[in-house]
């Protein structure tokens, strides 16, 4: 996925490089992994709704999730939201409870009541972390003596004798699934103006080695490796606590909610191409200072006429950063002259698909007064 320009977070560009990826700068081979955090505009355009109320989720969690609704939908900036204590304070005149709220009649009744244009509400379906006990069979070795072998130079060695087994490992997969069901409500019609459903869920294993690897000689494990296992989910982890997993899978539906009906902030991952001369500008990224780093990839256009394709790409890129996406989208063709590589091709096609995101962003701003 590409970045939109004028999306991105201008308090902090993140562009957070993977372990893996410094090392790649040095040797100039591997592509080098960014994160960045954009805002992404609203799936459905409420259109007139200005102000609106949350009501707490049904079902276990759901105050938890809902706290998280308003929390994004706050910093989209899209809404005005009524204060909970006032939503609950005219539920308690209606004489029903928050969790009264499961129909488009009802939740119209109390919006209005409540002088906003709609109502958000919802069902918490799954709010749950299990744990499955089984057991991990391990193909280990050990030595278990020494033999003595000589070369043709009669120069003799000790060289260890081992012996292959099994063992079965205690092990937990523990899984979180939490599934939403929302709805929004105009109070003048009494309709759905957006509905949607969210589900996130997490799996993780945890193996206990019965005999994990050790510097003794005679007994010691020195090798192992999983057995009829090529799910790379079963690489053993040490399990984060269920309220954390929830916590995270609780962030994720929140977010699913939000971009439905607001701009929204999410971080998404795109690639840059490591070419000679370049390491500075990558460098003024990872900084937060865009404009240094195509600063300094202009200079080195102007200084030569013949640069490789991955150049024009990270041109582009940066030229993205920097709220020029036609700038961007020239650099990306550019590349694509070059050598007509599958990533520049995508890298157009993204670039198009931001400049109508952007497009729909000014729109949904403007829509607020």
């Amino acid at each position: 996925m590409r970045v939109s320009a004028r999306a991105i977070d201008r308090k902090g560009i993140v562009l957070a490089i993977v372990a893996y990826a410094v090392f790649a700068i040095g040797c100039g081979a591997k592509p080098i992994i960014l994160a960045v955090n954009v805002m992404k505009p609203a799936e459905v355009d409420l259109g007139t709704v200005r102000k609106i109320a949350i009501a707490d989720f049904q079902g276990p969690g759901g105050s938890a999730v809902s706290n998280k609704v308003v929390t994004k939908l706050l910093a989209g900036r899209r809404f005005d939201i009524l204060e909970r204590a006032r939503l609950a304070h005219v539920i308690d005149e209606l004489a029903l409870s928050q969790s009264g709220i499961v129909d488009a009649t009802t939740a119209a009744k109390v919006g209005k009541a409540a002088g906003v244009d709609a109502l958000v509400f919802g069902q918490v379906e799954t709010y749950q972390v299990e744990d499955e006990r089984a057991v991990t069979p391990l193909r280990k070795s050990r030595i278990v003596g020494y033999d003595t072998q000589c070369d043709r130079k009669g120069r003799c060695y000790r060289v260890p004798v081992t012996e292959g087994f099994t063992v079965n490992a205690p092990t937990t997969l523990r899984r979180g699934h939490v599934g939403i069901s929302f709805r929004v409500v105009g109070v003048e019609s009494g309709q759905v103006l957006a509905a949607k459903t969210a589900t996130r869920n997490w799996e993780g294993v945890n193996i206990v080695d019965p005999y994990p690897d050790s510097e003794e000689t005679i007994g010691s494990v020195v090798a192992s490796a999983l057995v009829g296992r090529t799910d790379p989910r079963a690489k053993s982890i040490n399990l984060p606590a269920k309220s954390t997993i929830l916590e995270q899978l609780a962030e994720e539906v929140a977010t699913d909610v939000v971009g439905l009906i607001s701009p929204h902030k999410v971080q998404v991952k795109t690639v840059w191409l490591p070419a000679e001369g370049t390491e500075p500008a990558l460098k003024y990224l990872n900084a937060g200072l865009a404009k240094e780093a195509q600063d300094h990839l202009e200079g080195m256009l102007q200084r030569s006429k013949s640069l490789p394709a991955p150049f024009y790409y990270d041109l582009g890129l940066v030229y993205e950063v920097n709220d020029r996406l036609d700038d961007a989208e020239a650099m990306y063709k550019k590349a694509a002259t070059l050598d007509m590589n599958d990533m520049y091709l995508k890298a157009i096609s993204s670039v198009r698909q931001a400049k109508e995101d952007q497009k729909k962003l000014a729109e949904q701003q403007r829509a607020k007064p």
